[in-house]
């Protein structure tokens, strides 16, 4: 399914990997425009395609596309913001990466009652506790439809990810909970044999 090879970041970020191997928080070559600042906005393609493919790796994206399966078969729409020791070059910590963070901002449907998050997310280890079936932390929060994330969320979101728990500041991406993974993972097995 997947097949070993280095990285290619998306939105030709490569370049501006920190020295000790970690995306950026803001691209400085571009810092006023939103689309060279974390989270950066990203196809699941592209996501995937940043990996190394190593065991770990593919591992860890095997779970992330079976959450985002799962997350739809109960009907969610959004985003997620990307994140975790997934994101960071493997030679920085001497390990490879244990999981990925995952934070789904969900569009409440308009007729949704108020317990609507609750309802549609019963079951689902919350937070660690997911990690043994997805290989994820993941963690939800609301976003109007479209994707538009409350300022008061995103920062607190943004604190928690946007740097490491040695307070290096690091960028993380977001991609949309519409993409597909199946074709993804067609369109890599074509790249892979072709």
């Amino acid at each position: 399914m997947f097949q070993e090879r280095t990285a290619r970041l998306p939105m030709d970020l490569r370049h501006h990997l920190s020295p000790i191997g970690l995306l950026p928080p803001v691209d400085g070559g571009w810092p006023t425009t939103a689309r060279h600042w974390s989270p950066y906005a990203t196809t699941l393609q592209d996501f995937v395609r940043l990996t190394d493919y190593s065991v770990e790796r593919c591992e860890i994206l095997r779970g992330f596309f079976a959450l985002r399966r799962e997350l739809k078969r109960r009907g969610l729409k959004g985003i997620q913001w990307v994140d975790g020791s997934f994101l960071e070059h493997e030679d920085r910590r001497g390990r490879p990466p244990g999981d990925l963070d995952v934070v789904t901002w969900m569009e409440r449907p308009d007729s949704a009652m108020d317990d609507w998050p609750e309802q549609v997310l019963s079951g689902l280890p919350p937070g660690n506790a997911a990690k043994s079936e997805f290989h994820c932390d993941i963690y939800f929060d609301l976003c109007t439809p479209g994707g538009f994330v409350p300022p008061n969320r995103a920062a607190y979101w943004l604190g928690l990810f946007g740097h490491t728990r040695a307070g290096e500041w690091k960028g993380f991406f977001q991609v949309s909970l519409g993409d597909d993974e199946d074709a993804v993972l067609l369109g890599e097995a074509n790249a892979i044999q072709g």
